[in-house]
């Protein structure tokens, strides 16, 4: 017996063994092949332990160059799923397994796109604070706050879902420092594009623009909490904003 547990084949053992751990190909002198295909390594061909071998080493090289599609479409079903799991259970009742399930993954492979579920949770926050930041890229400032404010308005009524993962967010936010931290650096990029945005409608005289934005957000946050009267709400603070009715 060798010392993987194989039986000598021939002699062909120690030669097996060092095909076996470099991973190289069989030798290709056809004697030497018919004697290994029938050689076992811990109850498997070696061909069998070679060939997984390699698909291990395939597998490591694609995860260092990066996900491949298929791997981004399976990581944004991950992050979908988490965010259906966030609007049912809360943060606290996510669970992997769940996820993975929702998912369809297996529950083993979601550690390859997120080590834990506090990175699961940074991009569920990543996925929900890009939404909120749409304007219209051009256009006269007050018009552009205006329409920004619109938008959301809209988004509240057709997705309300997406304001109750940021209210689950924010409530987690206030007893665990590591969620805080997230949804703070996340909100930061909506917070500086309203500033810019209040600053070049010059809106709000003698307040700063970063108390506006400030103002902008806790009033979109709060009218979420009831989307049918949220367009009443983000069409009045424009106009208390702006000095101007829609018309």
């Amino acid at each position: 017996m060798s010392k993987l547990g194989a039986p000598t084949c021939h002699g062909h053992v120690a030669e097996t063994q060092l095909h076996v751990w470099s991973a190289q190909r069989l030798p290709r002198r056809p004697q030497a092949r018919r004697g290994l295909t029938s050689c076992l390594v811990n109850g498997h061909s070696v061909h069998q332990v070679v060939g997984g071998l390699k698909k291990v080493e395939g597998s490591m090289a694609g995860t260092k160059r990066g996900l491949l599609p298929a791997g981004r479409e399976r990581r944004d079903a991950v992050v979908r799923a988490a965010f259906a799991g966030i609007v049912e259970h809360g943060i606290g009742g996510l669970r992997l397994r769940a996820v993975a399930a929702t998912a369809g993954i297996d529950h083993t492979t979601i550690h390859h796109y997120f080590p834990g579920k506090q990175d699961l949770v940074t991009a569920v926050t990543d996925y929900a604070t890009s939404q909120l930041r749409a304007t219209p890229p051009e256009g006269d400032p007050t018009d552009r706050l205006r329409a920004h404010l619109q938008v959301l308005a809209a988004r509240i009524e057709a997705d309300p879902d997406l304001f109750v993962v940021l209210r689950e967010l924010d409530l987690r936010a206030m007893r665990d420092p590591a969620v805080a931290e997230i949804v703070a650096a996340r909100e930061q990029g909506w917070r500086d594009a309203l500033v810019d945005l209040v600053e070049a409608a010059e809106v709000a005289a003698g307040t700063p623009a970063a108390v506006t934005a400030d103002l902008i957000i806790g009033t979109v946050k709060g009218a979420s909490l009831n989307p049918a009267t949220a367009g009443p709400v983000l069409r009045s603070l424009a106009e208390l904003l702006t000095g101007q009715a829609e018309s």
